[in-house]
């Protein structure tokens, strides 16, 4: 999956939000496995982004946000 590929490339060709569904990002700009960081956010998506590493998956406030985003 490297940046520019055909693979990726194909995979970007249509709507990153497609249907009724509800689609949110969260990202780290801090994260340094991510490469790049910018990939993360989708057109017509709720994103957020906050500087937590790789303690996402662990974060309070993240937690909060998502349960809030799902309803």
């Amino acid at each position: 999956m490297r940046p520019a590929s055909d693979f990726l490339n194909s995979l970007n060709a249509g709507d990153e939000t497609p249907g009724s569904a509800r689609y949110a990002t969260w990202r780290s700009p801090c994260d340094l496995i991510i490469s790049p960081r910018e990939s993360v956010a989708l057109s017509g998506a709720l994103n957020v982004s906050a500087c937590l590493g790789v303690d996402l998956h662990r974060d309070q406030t993240v937690y909060e946000q998502v349960k809030t985003h799902i309803g």
